[in-house]
């Protein structure tokens, strides 16, 4: 989950800087991602991957893990 979340806060940063600081396009995006909440979070400031994982609940783990079960 950790190289999820990111890989999206790169991907993320990287549009934002590619759209010229445009939020809405970053969001046409990365919209259906799963993890685009981290790419939204990410945009603007400088917050590690560690940061992001402090601010999911657990349910939100669940859901997550849930998903990647086999």
């Amino acid at each position: 989950m950790k190289f999820k979340i990111e890989n999206m806060m790169i991907y993320a940063r990287h549009l934002y800087e590619e759209y010229d600081h445009d939020r809405k396009a970053v969001a046409k995006t990365i919209g259906g991602d799963p993890f685009s909440w981290a790419g939204f979070k990410a945009i603007g400031n400088d917050k590690t991957v560690d940061d992001m994982l402090a601010i999911l609940t657990p349910g939100k783990l669940e859901k997550y893990i849930k998903e990647y079960e086999f």
